[in-house]
């Protein structure tokens, strides 16, 4: 065979094969898959152990078909809802507003969608502590300067203890990272002088990591001074946190009066990308509280108590919706949440 016959056979096998590869990719591109991708958070959360069971439930009581996929972040989760490629991001109030106001880790890098409210189903409740021996450490402004772990970068966790300092202009000498677990020592040896802790379940309930801080360091909470309070409430709401006074379950004594203090509080939970049918993002909803899957979920992970107990979900749903303005409703979220009666002036729905 000839240079110029190989040449044109092998001309002619590449266009044939471009036609099939062509032929191929139709399918998969014009195929309308009708399933929505719900981030479950990363394995061995709280958000993983409950999305799971959610995304079943709502498949097996309902004509929706939900597949729970695990993400690395809520970023990552919001970003491929913004793709058209996640319709349920997972998330904070923190993790939403930033994502709907090009802040944070969208600020280079703004969203071309927009993702709406959803449903909350718990709470994070965000303060500081140090030791119990730090006379140099009296109230918030004492944390200026100072070796802080304000908890796991990138978290909303994170994101919600970096808006507490910024409100109060309040800059970090230090921003120490490590493992959770490894908090009690950092502190106990000075190579922290400050710890970002969060309480959970309306502040009743706490992490296995804050837990080892209560058994093996003597500490105290860092209390807000009344000025910082009156900053801290005006401030907080426009980073889609709320700030109330909860009582704290620590063992030892804190050094607070009544064992209250002042929290963050972060209400977490599923959102819906701005593609999502308002029918189907509704029948999620109602599905979700239906008898049926309600009763599933009281056989399930505890966080489930959170949209099992109805004072409790209603409560969520109004401070979480409410913590975070300017961000709409999902439409189909807004439909269900009317229907019962739990609406209030000022929320307004997305388009």
């Amino acid at each position: 065979m000839s240079f110029k016959s190989l040449k044109m056979n092998i001309t002619i096998l590449l266009a044939g094969l471009a036609m099939v590869a062509g032929v191929m990719a139709v399918p998969l591109q014009a195929t309308a898959d009708d399933t929505l991708i719900m981030n479950i958070n990363r394995e061995g959360t709280a958000g993983y152990a409950v999305g799971t069971t959610i995304a079943k439930t709502i498949s097996k009581y309902s004509d929706l078909k939900i597949s729970g996929i695990p993400y690395s972040s809520p970023v990552a989760g919001f970003r491929d809802a913004a793709a058209g490629k996640c319709a349920i991001p997972y998330g904070s109030g923190v993790d939403l507003w930033q994502a709907f106001n090009s802040q944070g880790p969208y600020a280079k890098t703004p969203l071309k969608n927009k993702i709406y409210q959803g449903f909350y189903y718990f709470d994070a409740n965000l303060f500081w502590i140090t030791r119990a021996d730090r006379d140099d450490i009296k109230s918030l402004a004492d944390i200026d300067g100072k070796k802080v772990f304000p908890g796991k970068m990138g978290s909303g966790i994170s994101e919600g203890f970096k808006y507490m300092l910024k409100a109060l202009d309040i800059k970090m000498g230090k921003n120490v990272q490590m493992g959770y677990m490894d908090a009690a020592n950092a502190l106990k040896s000075g190579l922290v002088d400050v710890v970002g802790v969060y309480l959970v379940a309306r502040a009743k309930a706490m992490p296995s990591w804050t837990q080892n801080i209560d058994t093996q360091v003597k500490i105290k909470i860092i209390e807000p001074n009344e000025a910082e309070v009156k900053k801290l409430a005006a401030e907080l709401g426009k980073y889609g946190i709320g700030f109330e006074k909860l009582a704290t379950p620590f063992k030892q004594d804190t050094g607070i009066k009544g064992k209250t203090t002042w929290m963050g509080v972060e209400w977490w939970g599923w959102h819906f990308g701005s593609e999502v049918k308002t029918e189907d993002a509704y029948t999620y909803l109602k599905t979700l509280f239906s008898p049926q899957a309600q009763a599933d979920f009281k056989k399930g992970h505890k966080f489930f108590k959170g949209i099992t107990n109805p004072e409790f979900a209603r409560e969520m749903q109004i401070k979480g919706i409410g913590a975070v303005q300017g961000v709409p409703v999902h439409p189909g979220i807004a439909k269900y949440l009317k229907e019962i009666k739990l609406w209030e002036p000022g929320w307004k729905v997305g388009k």
